[in-house]
Formats: C-alpha cells, structure tokens, sequence
C-alpha cells in the first residue's frame, strides 16, 4: 500500500463540543499518515482551548466571509496529499476510515477526486455514492463532501467559489467532473458519519442550494446537455421530489419515506 498522507480541514466558529468531537473521531484513526488543520473563525467560546495538545494539531485564527471562504483559507496550509473537510459534529465513520481510504487509493492512483459513503444519523442509514458519475448524476446527486477527498493541488488551483453560499462544493466537482481527461473515481469505503441538521439543511437554505445547483448546472452543461438531462428528471418524477423536500409540512414524512427507500437499497445493495 502507497504510504499516503491525509489532511483533514476542519473550520469551526464557536462550535463548542462539536469541534471536540470531531478532532478526536481523527485521533482514533489506526492510520499515522495525515495531520489535522483547524480554521477558526475566531470564536469566542474557548472552543478551540479545549483541543489537546498534539504534534498533528494545527489551529489557524482568521476571519472569514463564511464556509466556503474558511475553506479557502485553510487550503492554504495543506502539507498531505489528499485533503477531507469534515464539518464540526461530524466524524470518520470508523478507527479504520483513512486505512481503507489509503489502501482504495492506492489500487487506483491518479484520480483527483475520489469518494464514498457516508451514514447520515438523522435517518440512521449508510447514503450509498453513485459508483459512476454522469450528467445525470450531477443533476440529482450530491455527493457527501464530509466523504469527498481531493488531490491537494487539483485543489489549491481551483478552490470553492464563494459566490456560492450552499453549494460552492457541488460546483467544485460538477465544474471538476466536464474537465477534460478528469477522473474522478467512487472507492467502495463508508467515509463519514454525518449527523445531519446543519447549516445546508434549513428549510431556506434547502431552497437556496436548489436554486445554486440549477444556477451551477446552466452555467457548466451545454444547453442541449442541460435541455436532455432535466427532461429525464421529468420523467422521472424528481421535481416533484425536489418541491416536497424543501416544504416544511412535508419534511417528517418526507423523512419517513426516504429512511425507508435507503434501507431497503442498502440490504439489498440496489444502485
């Protein structure tokens, strides 16, 4: 196995224990080759003190314009190869996460961008990635970016664009995915345990990033790409999946339903 460092981003801004929890998810890694690199917004409730003290540990203190632009800032410090962003709460999906990372990469050396699953705690499944991305993909997927590792100087060059408030990292790898000889490559890992309820999943902020990932799609597909791929959505009834997702009455049945649909594509392993 190709001895491969990792470098996990972490921004936080008065994050509390959220931020506790997600270093030490990274310390109990059974894998030595990466470092931790905190962004802090400067926060004002001690959460950063808190941290223990450890060599792989490094905390940054810079104001920010948000996510994305922390994001940015941080990218700035990457020392490993590969770069993961985990969110405050957040954390590796086992001790085991970046061992099986590095072993799945290293099969499959040369893509700059590899992905896999994650299990999201408010439904209590394992969100299986598309094992293939394709137009269509990229009009009704999202990939988890807590189970997304980037090349690190794929992506020192491009960065997030922050004009982008929800979905700067869907256009990352959309925008990354109709790139000329680009590979990106799915690795059949659980990467993240995601708990769900953050920033991205308000009701208003649901409806915000569906308007950035229409606005994201038109200005990255030809229009006869974009014309092809929303009329199969239409056939296939996602609109109306979209519109129910984001009205507040509907949100726990909608939850209900889609709990249900992810087990079953997990115990019998439908793609």
């Amino acid at each position: 196995m190709k001895d491969i460092k990792f470098s996990i981003i972490i921004v936080s801004l008065n994050a509390g224990g959220d931020l506790e929890r997600t270093v030490e998810s990274v310390l109990n890694q059974d894998y030595s080759g990466y470092e931790i690199i905190v962004k802090d917004g400067l926060s004002s409730d001690g959460s950063t003190q808190r941290l223990p003290v450890n060599n792989r540990i490094s905390i940054y203190y810079e104001k920010d314009l948000g996510i994305y632009d922390a994001m940015n800032q941080a990218i700035q410090y990457v020392g490993g190869e590969y770069v993961i962003f985990l969110n405050c709460g957040d954390t590796f999906y086992s001790e085991t996460t970046l061992s099986d990372t590095a072993r799945e990469i290293s099969k499959n050396i040369g893509a700059k961008i590899y992905y896999g699953d994650n299990f999201t705690g408010n439904r209590n499944v394992i969100l299986q990635a598309p094992r293939k991305m394709t137009n269509y993909i990229c009009f009704t997927k999202i990939l988890c970016h807590q189970s997304t590792f980037y090349e690190k100087n794929f992506l020192q060059k491009r960065l997030f664009d922050t004009k982008y408030k929800i979905a700067a990292d869907a256009h990352f790898y959309i925008s990354a995915f109709k790139l000329k000889n680009f590979n990106l490559k799915y690795i059949p890992v659980v990467v993240s345990y995601y708990q769900g309820g953050g920033f991205s999943e308000t009701i208003s902020n649901k409806k915000r990033g569906l308007l950035e990932h229409k606005q994201i799609l038109k200005e990255v597909f030809s229009r006869k790409e974009y014309f092809l791929s929303r009329l199969l959505q239409m056939i296939m009834l996602y609109p109306i999946k979209q519109w129910l997702s984001t009205q507040l009455w509907f949100e726990k049945p909608y939850n209900r339903i889609a709990n249900i649909v992810y087990t079953l594509k997990n115990q019998y392993s439908i793609r």
